[in-house]
């Protein structure tokens, strides 16, 4: 595990925290609802919006992930100073 103490403002934390939270509900039921509406269209082979949805899902939990994975992993909010 790092050491790396991030540095936040207190809005630039609450910031960081609503996004996560959006990522995780919202973001993630837009990107289920988009992916389902063109898999309704049919050849999932030759279906370019198919392939978009699945790329814009990987970035959104490549983001959540990116987001949450060291407070995660510590369990807390440890290594953040507010400024």
């Amino acid at each position: 595990m790092s050491n790396t103490i991030s540095y936040f403002t207190k809005e630039g934390f609450e910031k960081l925290k609503e996004e996560l939270h959006q990522l995780k509900t919202k973001g993630r039921a837009d990107m289920a609802k988009q992916i389902q509406e063109a898999r309704d269209k049919g050849d999932l082979s030759e279906n370019a919006e198919y392939d978009a949805a699945k790329d814009a899902q990987g970035m959104l939990e490549i983001r959540s992930h990116a987001w949450s994975k060291p407070w995660r992993l510590r369990g807390s909010w440890m290594n953040l100073k507010l400024i």
